[in-house]
């Protein structure tokens, strides 16, 4: 039988200590706790239970306190914990049965679920058991780990996964100073010299700024991270860098960023539940509602899998997914056989544009947009999707939009221009069953109710000048009148 050592560090825990103490005080078989100068009652609880106390000077370092405790443990296995978590009442017989067994792994990831206010907020999968070894120490002054270092001696197969549950109220602002917990994170790492810097780093200096709202941050940060990976390593917090990436994209508005990202990243995995939900909201934010509920049947779909492999932010007890579903059904327009691009030529912004991309997204094949004033900033329609095209030469304006629309017909976009789920359907009707070379609408003015007739799609070909082509097509009569209302808003 294998004996555990469970290891602590602790500061000014009297809220939580007890709690913690009496979730292990069954199983293991010694505590340790390093005190790194508790001013309340923390270390008078602490010596009403059987634990080995030793008082640390804090070095605004947590790998050297953490490995001091590990230099007072004495048995076969290591478990690491915080005091504002404990092990779940029913996991506690599964980690004892464990250690029973003959042969175990160099380490394990156990489930961490967060608890705020009490209601679990998400699963995380976190590297807590590990058997005692000398040369199995912590590296990084804060969110320090040790899986790479286990790694880097026995390989990284060397380590399994557990269904057993840690149970975290670290972030629950009804036990712990939230802002001063930041604060102190983020100066610690800012002290880094640059050759500590390495994947985990960025990674973890990622998440402090996530957790402020810095999101541009965490995104130059999070991107280090992935670019700075090795092969050689598992990176075991991967699932939540990509995770926490995307949510970061989607937080700056970076939608169609984050879509490719996701589209890049779930070739390699294909069961990261949590990435198809990001990807089914992103696509709700660009106006592309059958990919969108094509994404949601996908994270519906997705098999739940007992190894805690990947993130798991319960989505569905923050959404109502049968809703959301239902919504988007009723929204969702079948236009595999629409070959339709969207085309808007400006000189200025204003954020109706975002509007009126949006409203034709979910049947186009690509939107571009052409502008020859070179001070403009488009990114929020890069952001849902379009086409940015700067052209010095008003001249050439159309014709190079022209050549990267990729739809068979063309629909010429002015801003304000709202086209309705009806408009869409109706739109994509008239495509499949014409081959006639251009279309009028209905152009309504919602300010005063009036209308009048413009031609708004057009067959693909060469065309130099896009006036001059309608007024021929008028007067050749082959302009078609589609009887489509097209709703134009002030601007």
């Amino acid at each position: 039988m294998n004996k555990l050592s469970v290891c602590m560090i602790v500061r000014n825990e009297e809220k939580n200590i007890e709690r913690c103490l009496i979730s292990i005080k069954d199983i293991a078989d010694e505590i340790i706790i390093v005190d790194t100068g508790s001013t309340d009652k923390t270390t008078e609880i602490c010596k009403k239970f059987n634990v080995k106390l030793i008082n640390h000077k804090w070095n605004d370092d947590f790998s050297e306190a953490r490995n001091i405790s590990l230099d007072y443990a004495t048995k076969d296995y290591i478990l690491f914990l915080d005091a504002d978590e404990e092990i779940s009442k029913e996991d506690r017989t599964k980690l004892k049965a464990l250690l029973n067994k003959g042969s175990l792994e160099e380490g394990y990831f156990l489930k961490l679920s967060n608890v705020i206010k009490g209601n679990e907020v998400g699963d995380y999968t976190v590297f807590r058991l590990f058997k005692n070894n000398p040369k199995y120490r912590f590296k990084g002054k804060i969110h320090e780990q040790v899986a790479t270092t286990i790694q880097e001696l026995n390989g990284k197969k060397c380590i399994g996964t557990l269904n057993i549950k840690i149970i975290h109220y670290g972030y629950d602002p009804n036990t712990t100073n939230i802002e001063s917990k930041y604060k102190r994170n983020i100066n610690i790492l800012n002290n880094y010299k640059e050759e500590e810097k390495d994947t985990y780093y960025y990674y973890v200096l990622g998440n402090e700024y996530s957790r402020i709202k810095d999101f541009k941050n965490s995104i130059i940060s999070y991107e280090k991270a992935i670019k700075s990976m090795n092969k050689k390593y598992n990176y075991f917090f991967y699932p939540y860098l990509v995770l926490n990436l995307a949510k970061s994209y989607f937080n700056t508005n970076q939608f169609f960023k984050e879509i490719k990202f996701i589209e890049h990243i779930k070739k390699t995995t294909p069961d990261f539940k949590d990435l198809y939900f990001m990807e089914c909201l992103a696509n709700i934010e660009c106006g592309k509602i059958t990919k969108a509920l094509n994404s949601l049947d996908d994270y519906i779909k997705c098999p739940k899998s007992d190894v805690f492999e990947y993130p798991d932010n319960k989505f569905e007890n923050i959404y109502y997914i049968d809703s959301l579903k239902s919504k988007l059904k009723k929204s969702c327009i079948n236009n595999e056989d629409c070959s339709l691009s969207g085309l808007m030529i400006i000189e200025e912004y204003d954020n109706s544009l975002i509007d009126t991309i949006k409203s034709f997204n979910e049947i186009l094949v690509n939107f571009v947009v052409v502008t020859s004033n070179m001070d403009l900033n488009l990114d929020p329609l890069k952001n849902i999707g379009a086409q940015i095209i700067f052209s010095k030469n008003k001249n050439k304006n159309f014709t190079l939009a022209l050549k990267e629309c990729r739809g068979k017909y063309i629909y010429i976009a002015n801003k304000g221009e709202l086209c309705s789920i009806l408009s869409q359907r109706q739109i994509v009707e008239l495509l499949e069953k014409s081959d006639k070379e251009s279309f009028s609408f209905n152009v309504i003015s919602v300010e005063n109710k009036t209308y009048q007739k413009e031609v708004k799609i057009i067959k693909k070909k060469n065309i130099q000048f896009l006036e001059m082509y309608i007024q021929e097509l008028i007067k050749k009569g082959s302009v078609v009148d589609s009887n489509i209302y097209i709703h134009k808003i002030k601007v």
